[in-house]
């Protein structure tokens, strides 16, 4: 399935003259890898387009989604800084990017989880919320579920985590 959607996108790429083809296509590929790939060869993957983003004076709504989806491939550090930079683009656009608040706030959240909430737990708890609170407004309530199953495991409320994973299963 993932090298179908890579496929498809390299034939739109043969089609479009849009830059951000070109983009999805690195930051596709490095997703597709991230489990298979060390960190260097992810970064080298998607230079390129960090390269081009990272020169670009004000970031449209195309180029923060793209900068979302590269979070995951820098070091958790640097995807910290970054993404503090973009809640700060996002807060000044006002409340009409509700989805992409939370994608930032909860791919956040992760990064500090998986790393061993190296920023401390009160960043997680606090990105965690603020995701519960965007995806309420949002009426999205599977990704409530996830957020709020994400911010149990930190608090160690396991049997809470658990019934939320069945709702959102169910």
């Amino acid at each position: 399935m993932q090298s179908a959607i890579l496929k498809k996108a390299r034939q739109l790429e043969e089609k479009s003259t849009l830059r951000y083809i070109h983009y999805i296509i690195c930051v596709l590929d490095a997703l597709i890898h991230v489990d298979t790939y060390n960190c260097d060869q992810l970064t080298n993957l998607v230079k390129p387009v960090w390269n081009e983003l990272s020169t670009v004076s004000v970031w449209n709504h195309t180029d923060l989604f793209i900068i979302n989806n590269l979070l995951y491939i820098f070091d958790f550090q640097t995807a910290l800084r970054i993404g503090k930079k973009i809640i700060t683009k996002l807060n000044q656009y006002g409340d009409n990017n509700v989805l992409l608040q939370n994608a930032i706030y909860s791919n956040l959240a992760f990064i500090n989880m998986t790393n061993s909430n190296a920023f401390g737990k009160s960043i997680t708890i606090n990105y965690l919320q603020k995701s519960i609170e965007l995806t309420k407004h949002a009426h999205r309530y599977d990704l409530l579920l996830l957020s709020k199953i994400r911010l149990t495991m930190v608090l160690q409320q396991y049997k809470e985590a658990k019934k939320c994973a069945q709702y959102l299963r169910a």
